[in-house]
């Protein structure tokens, strides 16, 4: 069943920092959840994106990766923040073939 879920995080605002999402700010965190089903794909699909895009004025404009759904790869970057190019240098030395890519993936450049 489709759902839709606002969780305050512990009434304070959360700062992470020292990780690969350093300067993740949030106070709250929203969730959009659909039906598992092809019979009503398009339809929730549509208005979970319709809510995502009246909801965007007032998010922080960071993302969890994990939150994320296949088709928001030009995202990635906004997941990382200012990380994201030395997670591309790490992609580079020890990942140039790009093996690990079946998720929100860091390509490499090399």
């Amino acid at each position: 069943m489709p759902d839709i879920t606002i969780r305050t995080l512990d009434n304070s605002e959360t700062i992470v920092s020292g990780e690969a999402f350093d300067g993740f700010v949030a106070s709250f965190r929203g969730e959009v959840l659909t039906a598992d089903s092809p019979d009503y794909d398009e339809k929730c699909i549509g208005w979970a994106r319709e809510f995502f895009d009246a909801s965007a004025p007032y998010a922080s404009g960071t993302v969890y990766v994990n939150f994320m759904t296949e088709d928001e790869e030009d995202r990635v970057k906004a997941a990382y923040g200012p990380n994201y190019d030395r997670l591309v240098e790490l992609k580079n030395k020890y990942d140039p073939t790009n093996l690990f890519r079946v998720n929100h993936n860091i390509k490499p450049t090399v």
